[in-house]
């Protein structure tokens, strides 16, 4: 995954969610990580390339959730997971693989996938108030 048309370096004001796809377990399909629920994922470094403001490098995820066969084929095996870029992380916007508006994060929070009903608890704890 790339980002490009990165903007400026943002600082999260706020709790944002976002999302990934991801195998049901919460396995990665590019990096095959393999995300804990509610664990704050270790910090990495962003490496942005300023000449033509793409990031390769980071947490990568998407304002909206994706449909299941954006890969130009049915991906049952893989589904839409909830995701939190906490208060304070560095991240950048910009569109995901040039056409999806997306962020790269530094670090990133994993609540679950979509169907799990303790996902929309974990998401309360991270609830802007």
């Amino acid at each position: 995954m790339c980002l490009e048309r990165a903007s400026e370096k943002k600082v999260a004001e706020e709790n944002i969610f976002c999302w990934k796809k991801l195998d049901f377990r919460g396995k990665s399909i590019v990096q095959e990580y393999q995300y804990q629920p509610g664990v704050v994922q270790p910090q990495v470094d962003i490496n942005v390339n300023h000449s033509f403001r793409e990031i390769e490098q980071g947490y990568h995820s998407w304002v909206d959730q994706e449909r299941t066969d954006c890969y130009g084929e049915k991906h049952t095996e893989k589904v839409n997971h909830l995701f939190v870029i906490p208060k304070g992380t560095t991240y950048y916007e910009g569109l995901e693989n040039g056409y999806r508006l997306g962020y790269t994060s530094e670090t990133i929070v994993y609540l679950g996938h979509v169907w799990n009903p303790l996902t929309w608890l974990r998401k309360l704890k991270y609830e802007n108030k």
